[in-house]
C-alpha cells in the first residue's frame, strides 16, 4: 500500500499520497486528496443519516479508512505503469476517483459485514453500473489480493446479471449504436475461447459462486481475434461487456444442464436460443434478470423438443446453485400449465389475478415466447426442415487467478489446477475435505523448518590444518545441538497440526 500504517505509529500516521504520487509532472496531490476525501465524506454523511445503529456508524468509518489507504495504493501503481507517460488526465477524472472509492468500499463493506448492499453504495456515490465495469477491471489488474478479486468479481456479477440492464442504463445507447442488436458471441470472443467439437468437456463441474472475469476485461485473448472485427470494435465497452455476459451465462447454463441431466446437444440448442434472443431482442432484458432469459430459453427448448422438464425442475436445480437469487426463485413459483399456455396461444390477460399473484416471470415469458416461438419451433424434428446452426459455446474458464500468498512465507493458496504441469521444485498439495492429515503436516513442516547455517569455508587449507581440535569439536557439538532443536520443532509442529486437523 502507499502509506500503510505500521506498528505503534498507526494512530499518529494518516494515509496519504506516496512520494511517487507527489513527483508526477503535474502536481495533483491536493486535487487527488480532495476528491477522495470528498467522496468518502459523502458516503459517510449519507450512510450515517439513514443508519440508527451507532456500532454500524463506527464500522462505516473503519471501512472508509481502509478504502482510503487502498485507493492511494492503487493510484501509486497507476503511476508506475510504463505505458502512461502523463497521468494528469487520468488523475483529474472525477469518475475514476469515485469508482475507486466504490470498489474498495464494496470490498471492505462486504468483508466487515456492514449493512449496505452494492446497489445502495452505487446510488449514494451516483455511479453508473455499466461504466463502473472498466474501473473494476483496472483495479483487479493492479490489486490482486484475494479479497479484492473475490468481492469485485461478485460486484461484476451483479452488474452483468441485473444492474446494467435497467431502463436508464447507458447500455441501451451502445446497443442502439450497434444497430439495435447485441453483439454475436463470435464477434467478441476469439476461437481460442470457444468450444470445438473435439474439445467439448462432458464432465459436470462443481458449481461455483465465483466466476473469474479478469481474462475478459482485456481483448488480448492470446492474440487471436475474429478477422471481421477490427481493433477499435474489440476494445469498445459494449464488446467487453458482451464477452463477460456470455461467459457468465455459459457457466450458469452448464451448471443447470448438469443438474438437470441434459445432454450436450440439448445444451447447444438452449444456448442457440439464448444467443438469438439476446442478439435479436435485447430489450427483453430491460429491467429484468439474466437468469430469467436462461430459464425461458431452457423451458421453450424443452417444450418444442419434447424434453420432459417442468418449471419446478428448473427452479429446484437453480435454487441448489450457490449463486441463486431469492427474488428469482419466488418469481419462478408458477404452475407449469401457466407457461405451457404461452405456447398454445392461451395467454393470460394482464388483469388476471393469478398472474399478479405469481409475479413478473409470467409476463416476461409471454414476451419471450411471442418473439422466440417461431425460431424455437425450427428445432422440432417433427416439423421437418433444416434446424438453425448451433451457436458456439464459450469454454469453461477455470478460475486459478485467486492465488493468495501467506504473509512472510513462500506458501501460496489457490484452487487446484489438475491440468497444470508439475513444477520443477518439490511441491506439496492439500485438498480441503479429501486430503489426509499427513499432507498438511508436510506443508507445515516446510513452513516451520529452520534453515541450517554451516560454518563458512576457509580458502586457506593451512588455516584448517592449524585449527585447534577443541574448536572443531565445539563446532561439531553446535551442529548436533542445532539438529536436535530442529527435530524438536518438527515434532512439535506435527502434534499441533494433528490437533488442528
Amino acid at each position: 500500500m502507499a502509506t500503510m500504517p505500521q506498528g505503534g505509529d498507526e494512530e499518529q500516521r494518516k494515509p496519504g499520497p506516496s512520494e511517487r504520487l507527489r513527483d508526477w509532472s503535474k502536481d495533483l496531490t491536493e486535487e487527488v486528496k480532495a476528491r477522495l476525501d470528498g467522496t468518502l465524506k459523502e458516503f459517510l454523511q449519507n450512510y450515517k443519516h439513514r443508519e440508527e445503529d451507532e456500532s454500524n456508524k463506527d464500522l462505516a468509518e473503519k471501512c472508509c479508512h481502509h478504502a482510503r489507504i487502498c485507493c492511494y495504493g492503487v493510484l501509486k501503481k497507476m503511476s508506475e505503469m510504463k505505458r502512461l507517460n502523463d497521468n494528469s488526465g487520468l488523475l483529474s477524472d472525477d469518475f475514476l476517483h469515485r469508482s475507486l472509492v466504490a470498489c474498495y468500499l464494496e470490498v471492505h463493506i462486504t468483508s466487515n459485514n456492514l449493512p449496505c448492499d452494492f446497489t445502495r453504495l452505487l446510488h449514494i456515490l451516483r455511479l453508473t453500473p455499466y461504466h463502473l465495469i472498466k474501473v473494476i477491471g483496472l483495479v483487479m489488474k493492479l490489486d490482486q489480493h484475494y479479497n479484492v478479486s473475490k468481492h469485485l468479481s461478485q460486484a461484476t456479477r451483479q452488474i452483468l446479471e441485473r444492474l446494467a440492464w435497467t431502463s436508464d442504463s447507458p447500455l441501451w445507447e451502445k446497443i442502439q449504436a450497434n444497430g439495435g442488436r447485441f453483439p454475436l458471441i463470435q464477434q467478441v470472443m476469439s476461437q481460442s475461447f470457444l468450444e470445438s467439437s473435439q474439445s467439448v468437456d462432458s464432465d459436470c463441474h462443481q458449481p461455483q459462486d465465483h466466476v473469474s472475469f479478469e481474462m475478459y476485461f482485456s481483448s488480448n485473448d492470446n492474440g487471436e481475434h475474429p478477422p471481421a472485427v477490427n481493433k477499435l470494435e474489440r476494445n469498445n465497452s459494449l464488446h467487453q461487456f458482451s464477452r463477460m455476459v456470455y461467459a457468465l451465462a455459459a457457466a450458469r447454463l452448464e451448471d443447470l444442464c448438469c443438474s438437470l441431466k441434459l445432454s450436450e446437444d440439448q445444451r447447444g440448442t438452449i444456448w442457440t436460443c439464448f444467443e438469438n434472443s439476446l442478439v435479436q431482442y435485447p430489450r427483453l432484458m430491460e429491467n429484468h434478470h439474466l437468469d430469467q432469459l436462461l430459464f425461458s430459453s431452457i423451458f421453450i427448448t424443452a417444450q418444442v423438443t419434447q424434453i420432459k422438464l417442468s418449471v419446478s425442475d428448473i427452479m429446484e436445480a437453480y435454487s441448489s446453485l450457490p449463486y441463486s437469487t431469492e427474488s428469482i426463485c419466488k418469481e419462478m413459483l408458477i404452475t407449469d400449465s401457466v407457461l405451457e399456455n404461452q405456447l398454445t396461444g392461451d395467454l393470460l390477460t394482464p388483469s388476471s389475478p393469478r398472474e399478479e399473484e405469481r409475479g413478473s416471470f409470467v409476463s416476461f415469458y409471454r414476451a419471450y415466447s411471442s418473439k422466440m416461438q417461431n425460431f424455437a419451433k425450427q428445432f422440432n424434428l417433427a416439423c421437418g426442415g433444416d434446424t438453425p446452426p448451433s451457436s458456439p459455446y464459450p469454454k469453461r474458464q477455470k478460475d486459478f487467478s485467486l492465488r493468495y500468498r501467506v504473509p512472510n512465507t513462500n506458501l501460496f493458496i489457490s484452487r487446484l489446477n489438475k491440468d497444470s504441469p508439475s513444477l520443477p521444485t518439490p511441491t506439496h498439495t492439500f485438498m480441503f475435505g479429501s486430503s489426509p492429515a499427513e499432507s498438511i503436516c508436510k506443508i507445515n513442516k516446510v513452513g516451520a523448518k529452520v534453515p541450517v547455517k554451516g560454518r563458512a569455508l576457509s580458502f586457506k587449507e593451512e588455516d584448517e590444518e592449524d585449527e585447534p581440535p577443541a574448536k572443531r569439536r565445539q563446532t561439531d557439538a553446535q551442529s548436533v545441538l542445532h539438529h536436535r532443536l530442529t527435530e524438536v520443532i518438527e515434532d512439535r509442529s506435527k502434534v499441533l497440526n494433528h490437533v488442528r486437523v
